[in-house]
């Protein structure tokens, strides 16, 4: 696209506030759908910054998108990418040792314990242990209190821009509280956690924050923050962009009508005008019947030699466009001495800043998908055994299962589920990793491992993704995002799992994904919901058998019923509860293979009351100790069912009145001691 810059003001007055000496403005955040000008907003902060400020990028969508095999938490990618950016707006004679200390972030070197015995002593009773790995949160603080470290020695001004922020989702950690009933946005971890005290930490910083998704500005008071929406162009704003490039009215208003106003569409249109489309009065007549993208993306293609054609088509099949990976892609194909060059120089493609990775180019995520539904049509056309997009796909995930040594790339496993052969060897080994990601709490890694066959799945070609691998990558985001807080998005994600299941057909997972459904419901207050869930779930035939997980199932939805005010409903559920938690000490019917390799259960956020705090309203009588199961005697907090109010609508388990008065008080579940199972 042109770089013309057009209109603006108000985002470019915005800056100006920002960057201002005496500002009290710390964080603009820069918000518009896809297409807008984000991008080239911030393209044209970059370059035309105030003397003496010095400006940083860092694109969350390069971080996240990571060639390399999954090995480096996404966590310590993206902290460790923030400290080498920080580190090149440090003095010139230390940014060599910075730049090295960000490097070495999260790098782990072996403890070695020496004792020496000095004389004729001995050493006994030693009882030195190696401590295991540091838990996710103590991971995450060291590495940021290390970047904090960096920033601090950094004290001329710096303007922090960082784009896509909407990829912001995938760094939160597992929610501190219930974010329901908080401020709604993304990115709630990296604001809380990293950004608040970096600009403690740095006076002179200023941050501008661009995506689509709204943020989470928590810790940030009103006055250091200010939110700016990116608009459609106007007529004027087309026209104007249009003079700069020293086109007409006539065509300006021709592609205002196109466009609607996106500045992206309308850039697209002022570049094939400078190129020659005809005569003025025909465009609408050859847009006419089909769509603006397509009329498009064939007028572009159409004006490119045969070479440029094969490249930039073959490029949008990449998500991270390098020139091995690309010469991977046209291997059978000659091309002419500078390829890449002048490929980068085109105007659907744009070269990415320079970092400390190789030189790669960068496609509008939007363009993309208008090239892959190009070739997604000419495809339909072409036997199996001739359609590019697969082959392209196929090429691209050998490059990248070689590049990682044999090793599991995400990118390898996009394009595997994206050619619709993926092997059922990297399959497993894919399958594996998410599971693995997700019980040692690396909930980035997991969310985009998992994501890749989700993304490649809806690709405009419509792969062929087995069901099991579907089923588990929306189970294992859903799960991921009921975690973080996102419970709209856990809900979305749920249904899809639960439709995949479905088609496997596993009835473990549909009784998993109802138990989740069913949580979410409860978090809404969507008590009906939450019961018909809760009760799907425990009455599923081959599904939940754990006799611990049966009795906390059981005794949730004795509470949802509750609540709903169901009272002979309410009998038969209290009975299964007491049933089920008397046997919760029981082997699990089918210990075989129908949880192996399965995630983790979600804890049930219906508190299970200890004995010390009863409901205030109704207080149910402890059951008689007539056998073990039953006795009263305390408890491991991880494992506890005991008395329990006939009715709550208190998901955070405060003691505040019912807000509905109890007119009977149900018989007490047993107790049982067993810690749960994880999968």
């Amino acid at each position: 696209m042109s770089q013309v810059f057009t209109d603006r003001r108000e985002a470019l007055a915005a800056v100006e506030r920002l960057t201002g000496e005496s500002s009290p403005l710390r964080v603009l955040v820069v918000q518009g759908v896809s297409g807008t000008g984000k991008s080239t907003l911030l393209r044209y902060v970059l370059h035309h910054g105030r003397r003496g400020l010095r400006t940083v990028r860092l694109d969350v969508l390069d971080v996240v998108l990571a060639p390399l095999p999954v090995e480096t938490d996404v966590v310590l990618r993206l902290v460790r990418s923030l400290a080498i950016q920080l580190s090149t707006a440090g003095p010139w004679w230390r940014r060599r040792r910075l730049r090295r200390q960000a490097e070495l972030i999260g790098a782990e070197h072996p403890a070695t314990i020496t004792m020496i015995a000095r004389g004729h002593g001995q050493i006994t009773g030693v009882s030195a242990v190696a401590d295991g790995a540091a838990p996710t949160a103590q991971r995450r603080e060291a590495w940021v209190q290390a970047m904090l470290s960096i920033a601090a020695r950094v004290r001329r001004p710096v303007l922090l821009v960082v784009d896509t922020t909407e990829l912001l989702y995938v760094f939160d950690d597992a929610a501190r509280e219930d974010r329901a009933r908080t401020a709604i946005g993304v990115g709630d971890w990296f604001v809380r956690d990293m950004l608040v005290r970096l600009l403690d930490v740095s006076a002179r910083l200023r941050v501008i924050l661009a995506g689509q998704d709204q943020l989470t500005m928590t810790g940030l008071p009103d006055s250091a923050w200010q939110e700016l929406e990116l608009s459609p162009w106007s007529q004027d704003d087309v026209v104007d962009h249009f003079a700069a490039l020293g086109l007409g009215l006539e065509p300006a208003r021709q592609a205002y009508m196109m466009s609607g106003g996106m500045p992206l569409i309308a850039a697209a249109i002022a570049d094939l005008c400078q190129s020659g489309i005809g005569g003025e009065g025909a465009w609408l007549d050859q847009a006419a019947g089909q769509p603006t993208s397509t009329w498009l993306v064939d007028n572009i293609l159409g004006r490119l030699s045969a070479e440029q054609r094969m490249l930039v088509q073959a490029a949008c099949v990449l998500r991270v466009i390098t020139e091995p990976a690309l010469a991977r892609l046209v291997a059978d194909t000659p091309l002419s001495a500078g390829w890449f060059t002048a490929l980068a120089r085109h105007q659907l493609l744009q070269t990415a800043p320079a970092t400390n990775r190789a030189p790669r180019l960068v496609m509008h995520a939007t363009i993309r998908g208008w090239l892959l539904e190009h070739l997604a049509r000419a495809d339909r056309d072409r036997i199996p055994d001739r359609r590019q997009l697969p082959r392209w796909h196929r090429a691209a995930a050998e490059f990248y299962a070689a590049l990682a040594e044999g090793r599991l790339s995400a990118e390898e496993m996009y394009h595997r589920f994206a050619a619709g052969d993926a092997a059922p060897t990297r399959c497993r080994l894919w399958e594996q990793a998410v599971l693995a990601a997700v019980t040692d709490g690396r909930l980035g890694d997991a969310f985009t491992l998992a994501q890749t066959a989700t993304v490649a799945a809806a690709e405009p070609a419509q792969p062929t993704v087995p069901h099991p691998a579907l089923a588990l990558a929306f189970h294992a985001q859903a799960h991921i995002a009921l975690l973080q807080g996102h419970l709209h998005q856990a809900d979305r994600l749920a249904a899809d799992a639960d439709r995949h299941y479905q088609q496997v057909p596993d009835t473990f997972g549909q009784a998993q994904v109802a138990w989740m459904r069913g949580e979410l419901a409860w978090r809404e207050d969507r008590y009906d919901d939450a019961a018909a869930f809760w009760r799907r779930s425990l009455h599923t035939p081959g599904g939940i058998t754990e006799p611990a997980d049966r009795a906390d199932l059981a005794l949730a939805l004795a509470r949802a019923v509750c609540c709903i005010g169901d009272l002979p409903a309410l009998d038969t559920a209290v009975d299964t509860a007491r049933h089920l938690a008397a046997d919760a000490t029981a082997p699990a019917p089918h210990p075989t293979d129908t949880t192996a390799h399965r995630l983790p259960m979600i804890p049930l956020t219906p508190p299970l009351r200890p004995r010390s705090a009863p409901s205030p309203c109704c207080v149910s009588k402890p059951p008689a100790p007539s056998s073990p199961a039953t006795m009263p005697a305390p408890m491991p907090s991880s494992r506890r069912v005991s008395a329990w109010p006939a009715h709550s609508a208190n998901p955070a388990g405060t003691n505040k009145p019912c807000s509905t008065p109890c007119t009977r008080v149900p018989r007490c579940c047993a107790t049982t001691s067993t810690p749960p199972k994880r999968r």
